[in-house]
């Protein structure tokens, strides 16, 4: 077993160290059937967290060579709250902590915890216990988990457990984002702000009313539909909400630059192309004249959009905050660009998007838009990079492709 992690010999994927020292268990985890499925469907069976033919599925996964830990997972089954899964090289280090139980594997040892025994979101036990029929929508590790709440036929409800205070600004932001559409700033649903609980670390929201809107964005009609989303999320730019934070192109430099210090190690091939292309985009942000920044969501892509009737609503503004309008536009071009053109007008879907923001908000820089979609596919490499698995050296790599061709653009 110990194999995987003994002492390798130099060869040709050096330039790649982290996936090169975890090769071989990156390469057992990467096949089909899953090989840990069934591990953690005894094992659950054994703790009682689900039926013993329970099927466990991957629903996260991060590669995380500078940790401990070199992998992390969450699975789910029906019926059962996910789970939280940690792989280690040597034993010893499975075995610290109060919770769960190790299980030696091809790959190393594994640590199956329950997600109520996340060691960052310490209040989120608590708040499981306070709503027991709680359904887990999701759950990211060491970074928050939201819970859909709804008690004897009442009207749903969500809860964002946090590690930290940060909720406590959410909290705040939802507020404003609420008052605003109760003034008449927003022609769309937002959530109705229920209660910030300091001690638990929750944010408590109401439901946005409406059904996913990806289906029909994504059909014939998609171009009409777009446009009435970029119209809407031009409302948030011109209304008279004053966000508590802000992030211009400044910050996103800076996240960038991060993003590319984490690249540099995990996949050091590619450090002077990543350096070219962030030298080019400051180059870009410099050129670019300053403006007074607006508010913007920060994330408002497919998914985040609802639709009841001929109402839109728009979630989570986590990221709601001061910023260039074109950040908005890029991101949901950004996503856009990773929809298969064959299954969808994905042109005229982004077309239509950004007509209908303009329409409302004015004429956008189309340079600061190519800028800010750079910035979302390095972002996409450097997710690429963090899969667990031999492939995505490669995955990085196309992803990096296409923002190099994307800022090409500009010229």
């Amino acid at each position: 077993m110990n194999d995987f992690h003994r002492d390798r010999e130099s060869s040709g994927r050096d330039s790649d160290q982290p996936f090169h020292r975890y090769a071989d268990p990156l390469a057992w985890l990467d096949v089909e059937p899953d090989p840990l499925s069934s591990l953690i469907r005894d094992a659950a069976a054994k703790l009682g967290w689900a039926a013993p033919a329970a099927k466990w599925l991957r629903v996260y996964s991060n590669f995380t060579p500078q940790r401990v830990a070199f992998c992390m997972f969450v699975y789910e089954a029906p019926a059962s709250r996910p789970c939280l899964i940690e792989l280690f090289a040597l034993r010893a280090a499975a075995l610290t902590g109060e919770h769960g139980i190790v299980i030696e594997t091809p790959a190393g040892w594994i640590k199956l915890l329950s997600l109520a025994n996340d060691p960052v979101l310490r209040t989120l036990e608590s708040t499981l216990a306070q709503y027991p029929s709680a359904q887990v929508l999701r759950y990211r590790p060491y970074r928050r988990c939201t819970l859909r709440v709804q008690k004897n036929g009442a009207a749903p409800f969500f809860v964002k457990v946090y590690g930290d205070d940060l909720g406590a600004s959410v909290y705040q932001t939802a507020v404003a984002i609420w008052e605003a559409k109760i003034r008449g700033d927003y022609s769309f649903n937002v959530a109705p702000p229920l209660r910030w609980d300091a001690q638990a670390r929750s944010v408590l929201l109401g439901q946005v009313p409406g059904e996913p809107i990806l289906p029909q964005l994504l059909s014939v009609d998609g171009p009409i539909l777009a446009e009435r989303m970029g119209r809407a999320c031009a409302e948030l730019a011109v209304s008279s909400v004053v966000p508590a934070h802000e992030f211009g192109a400044l910050a996103q430099m800076t996240r960038t630059r991060a993003y590319a210090q984490e690249l540099q190690i995990l996949l050091p091939k590619l450090s002077e192309r990543i350096n070219a292309l962030l030298e080019r985009l400051s180059e870009l942000h410099h050129a670019i004249v300053p403006r007074v920044l607006k508010p913007i969501h920060g994330s408002p892509h497919a998914h985040q959009w609802l639709q009841q009737g001929a109402t839109l609503g728009l979630v989570d503004f986590d990221r709601f905050g001061f910023g260039d309008p074109e950040l908005d536009v890029a991101t949901f071009l950004g996503e856009m660009d990773f929809v298969r053109s064959d299954q969808a007008p994905v042109a005229e879907i982004s077309r239509a998007f950004q007509r209908g923001y303009e329409s409302i908000y004015g004429p956008l820089n189309s340079q600061l838009i190519a800028a800010y979609r750079t910035h979302k596919r390095l972002a996409k490499v450097r997710r690429a990079a963090y899969r667990p698995s031999p492939k995505s050296p490669d995955k990085a790599l196309r992803h990096l492709l296409r923002a190099e061709a994307c800022i090409e653009e500009i010229r």
